[in-house]
């Protein structure tokens, strides 16, 4: 496959065998090069036309990679907690209106929607079972008994679960959303560059994701989409300058007037972070030459790699398995160690700082050691990573 195993594209193969993706990527070399570039002519000029073609370029890239029907759908954020806090802020909450999520959700889709408490708004959060999977048919039940007619009624989940590595179908997600009277919110950080993100097909209503993990882009640059009839119906957090139809009109002499622009434009108030959009342009273009599909398919390969080798050890695969054609299964891998090997946190931990004097970067998460690798990544690798952790697991605590 394009780019794989090959460091003169992902710089870090030459170092180490990184496989922590669902935290930060390693930067692409294309992506370090734009920015680089970038920089460069920035210090010798200012306001420069093309910079502001290249780093706006990413909106249709995006829309491309997560299946959105117009680029007009995407907005430029600095992180997934901005976008998610756009939807909090922007719809009109009222005393009695609903929220369901689950209570396994990554804080930056919990604080958001638990401040809104404070107008009256219901945070009815679902549990998962006993394997620690949430269950469609409970969100299911929660939604049916909650939503109400006439209120604002919101269901927002992790298309991903980040210390579980459960994927949600957000399409049943949306459907009884939908018949219910409610919307559908998704924090997709843990999906978009991983698989394939369908939001215009599933009827996704609103998704927010920051740049660093799977899509490859530096940090402090991610993207939100809201589905176009939505548009109008949102209130921006912020009134800012470049928010407005007649952004400019105003610096040659007509009276500043407030009127949001008509598109996902209306959600970015003001300056933009120029380089980091640069930077995240070429990443989504790098994901969109290999292909979606493509990415998937090689990230199911190594997953599926990684938790056969592990079950030789003795080891158990705690997230839904590639390995076992579960659907529910991501790039996030979650292990949990041979009986007798690591009893607490403390001991995980140390394992997983054994891998890495040995140049494997993976980390611990909720009892577990949480192994994401990325379409880049080879299955040799994978079979140093195995042998590495035969190594550790064999060493004298």
């Amino acid at each position: 496959m394009k780019y794989q195993g090959d460091p003169a594209h992902f710089p870090v193969l030459a170092e180490r065998i990184y496989l922590n993706h669902a935290a930060v990527s390693p930067l692409p070399a294309c992506v370090a090069g734009a920015m680089t570039t970038y920089l460069g002519k920035a210090c010798r000029t200012a306001l420069a036309k093309s910079f502001y073609d290249e780093a706006g370029a990413g909106r249709a890239s995006a829309a491309r990679l997560i299946g959105a029907s117009s680029p007009s759908e995407i907005a430029f954020t600095p992180n997934t907690s901005t976008g998610l806090s756009l939807v909090a802020g922007g719809l009109d909450w009222r005393e009695g209106d609903t929220i369901v999520t689950t209570s396994i959700e990554f804080p930056a889709n919990r604080y958001v929607w638990e401040e809104l408490q404070r107008l009256g708004v219901r945070v009815i959060q679902v549990t998962p079972d006993s394997t620690q999977r949430v269950r469609i048919d409970d969100l299911v039940k929660a939604v049916r008994a909650s939503f109400q007619p006439g209120k604002t009624n919101l269901l927002t989940v992790s298309h991903v679960q980040y210390a579980t590595g459960q994927k949600l179908d957000a399409a049943a997600l949306a459907d009884v959303a939908h018949s219910c009277g409610g919307l559908l919110c998704l924090d997709a950080i843990q999906s978009i560059g991983a698989m394939p993100v369908d939001v215009d097909t599933d009827g996704v209503d609103f998704l927010s994701a920051d740049g660093h993990k799977w899509m490859l882009g530096p940090e402090g640059c991610g993207i939100f989409y809201c589905r176009q009839k939505h548009l109008e119906r949102m209130r921006p957090l912020v009134a800012g300058w470049l928010s407005m139809e007649d952004a400019f009109a105003p610096l040659h002499g007509a009276e500043p007037r407030i009127k949001y622009r008509s598109d996902a434009r209306r959600f970015e108030p003001g300056c933009w972070n120029v380089v980091g959009m640069i930077g995240l342009a070429a990443a989504l273009r790098m994901l969109l030459d290999v292909g979606t599909e493509n990415v998937w398919q090689s990230v199911r390969t190594l997953t599926s790699h990684i938790e056969q080798g592990a079950r030789s050890l003795g080891c158990s695969v705690m997230s839904p398995s590639s390995c076992d054609g579960d659907p529910d299964a991501s790039g996030i891998v979650m292990l949990q160690l041979p009986p007798g090997s690591a009893e607490s946190q403390e001991q995980i931990a140390t394992i997983v700082s054994r891998l890495a004097d040995r140049g494997i970067d993976v980390v611990d998460r909720v009892g577990a050691i949480r192994i994401s690798p990325h379409f880049y990544n080879t299955t040799q690798q994978m079979d140093r990573v195995i042998t590495a952790l035969k190594e550790v697991l064999a060493a004298p605590a």
